[in-house]
């Protein structure tokens, strides 16, 4: 007869805090709709429908006709299939499904190769809970989840490599660049970890030989051999990403990068020291910074205990500077630095595996870990039942559900329909939000828009369209820039809630209201001029035209 082993609480314990990561992740992808998720449907219906990947502008009359690579292009074409075949539910199960993968891959791999017999499951719980507090306002139904994963993939690549020096393993990269470049224009983060690998171990190579400092781990220095079969490894990922349907034109919107216009004004873009704070991020990135400081400090002090591995610690400090520099590449500091910052913590305070006896009273011990069997069952249940499973995004996400939903989170669906279905409006040149250019090139995909989020960077006489954009709500701007472009029908958003300051930002970091609650000067304008007359206005959005 087969013996059956009973589950473990530990591991019952692991299987609900996943379901309660998914829960979150599903519940958060259904509060809201992605404002690019428009484009990316209508791009992706557009590949499958002619067999090819878009390489004009059509959409924007602003750069009609210029040269277009749509760095996500099988994301797009996969998304769009499954949104038209099994609906809107399997697409964000599976845009949750991507970084609960990758959360269990990635502790998988840290209680493998860092804590071992030393892992707490409440010290993993609690750090990456609060992780995903932090990075989960960039996930829901988004192609940059395909990079979370694709980051870790290549890192636990450059990890095996690194311990095992067998060059086999690294031939996962062609596969994964090749993939990660068809998928997502983030696959360049990967090139610069391949770069910052290659520098580090040659670095490392050349202290080892020339000054093998004591306070050095040289435990993984690499040999020349082995440096160059890297090298030439990586050279070959390299290649895989000129055999997309795009070859050599992938990397045309590098030049579009030498504008960092979009750094300032695009929230997910933002610097950490750009209001609103996303503090959950902040302390995540306080708690790195504070534990790399104290392992520099026990270095210093040459503490045998300590040592600095050139690859592991430079990665991290590497990735702490592009989140602070922007809150979009949080996800990846996560990453990267979670396994190193678990295995500090729980060495550095000795934190012990947890037997899940907390007392030596038996029924109190049992009574404890029913409550927290119950807890991590209940919360999970709770979310799913509460979650809005809609079909339909973008009849959900209107005007008159402001009740129900945040209203940064809402689109003008009646106000594009009376420009829409009007004859005296449908042809007139449209100035439409930024923020709803993907939506309306889903709804009203015939229209031709100033811009959308495609690519803000990309270059309109000698600067970024984004910035031509923004000039509109300049003072004493508007006007001329109305008739620059020859604007006919201007929709625009109509919130006009102050910014609220919280206790903490009034009292301790001395913010004041007034310098975030800035007027629409754009939209004063419409409302002055004799020229301009507003024909629909609800809570959401405002409609004029000109006389």
């Amino acid at each position: 007869m087969k013996k059956v082993f009973p589950l473990k609480f530990k591991t019952i314990i692991w299987a609900l805090f996943y379901i309660l990561i998914f829960a979150l992740l599903l519940k958060h992808s259904y509060a809201y709709l992605d404002p690019d998720f428009g484009w990316h449907l209508k791009t992706g219906q557009e590949i499958i429908t002619t067999g090819q990947v878009p390489s004009i502008n059509y959409v924007n009359y602003t750069l009609l006709g210029e040269s277009w690579v749509d760095h996500e292009w099988l994301a797009n074409a996969a998304v769009y299939w499954i949104f038209t075949n099994w609906g809107y539910l399997a697409v964000n199960i599976i845009f949750a499904l991507i970084p609960l993968l990758t959360l269990i891959f990635l502790n998988r791999f840290i209680t493998k190769e860092y804590t071992k017999d030393k892992t707490n499951v409440w010290l993993f719980i609690l750090i990456e809970l609060g992780g995903l507090m932090a990075f989960i306002p960039h996930f829901g139904v988004r192609m940059q989840e395909i990079t979370f994963l694709s980051v870790l993939l290549l890192s636990l690549i450059l990890y095996h490599y690194n311990r095992n020096k067998n060059w086999t393993g690294l031939l996962w990269l062609l596969p994964l660049f090749y993939f990660w470049a068809n998928a997502h224009g983030g696959f360049l983060i990967g090139w610069i970890i391949l770069g910052l690998f290659a520098l580090a171990k040659i670095t490392e190579y050349l202290l080892h030989k020339f000054r093998p400092w004591n306070f050095m781990d040289f435990k993984d220095v690499l040999t020349l051999t082995q440096i160059r079969n890297y090298i030439l490894v990586a050279l070959g990922a390299l290649t895989t990403t000129f055999l997309t349907p795009y070859g050599l034109k992938l990397y045309e919107f590098f030049q579009t990068y030498t504008n960092t216009f979009y750094f300032d004004h695009i929230l997910e873009w933002l610097p950490q020291w750009s209001y609103p704070y996303v503090y959950w991020q902040c302390l995540f990135i306080c708690l790195t910074i504070s534990a790399l400081a104290i392992h520099l400090y026990y270095i210093g002090k040459k503490n045998p205990n300590r040592k600095l591995n050139l690859w592991q610690i430079g990665i991290i400090i590497g990735f702490t500077i592009l989140a602070i520099k922007s809150r979009r590449h949080f996800p990846l500091l996560f990453i990267v630095a979670t396994p190193w910052l678990l295995a500090f913590i729980t060495e550095f305070l000795e934190i012990k595996a947890v037997g899940f006896k907390y007392f030596k009273n038996k029924v109190v011990n049992i009574l404890i870990n029913t409550f927290l069997f119950l807890c991590f069952f209940l919360v999970p249940l709770n979310l799913l039942i509460t979650t809005n499973f809609i079909k339909d995004p973008f009849n959900s996400f209107c005007e008159n559900k402001y009740s129900a939903t945040g209203k940064n989170f809402l689109f003008p669906c009646k106000a594009i329909k009376i420009l829409r279905t009007d004859p005296n409006y449908n042809q007139l040149k449209l100035y439409n939000n930024f923020g709803w250019g993907g939506f309306l090139i889903w709804t009203w995909p015939e229209k031709q828009l100033f811009i959308d989020g495609r690519m803000p960077q990309a270059n309109y006489a000698e600067r970024s369209i984004l910035e031509e954009y923004s000039d509109f709500f300049e003072k004493n701007q508007s006007e001329f820039y109305l008739n620059k472009h020859e604007i006919k029908a201007v929709l625009l958003s109509d919130d006009n809630r102050p910014v609220k300051l919280n206790w903490f930002e009034k009292n301790f970091l001395f913010m004041n209201e007034a310098d975030f609650n800035s007027k629409n000067l754009l939209k004063e304008y419409l409302n002055q001029s004799s020229e301009w007359k507003l024909i629909y206005t609800d809570n959401i959005a405002k409609v004029y035209v000109q006389k």
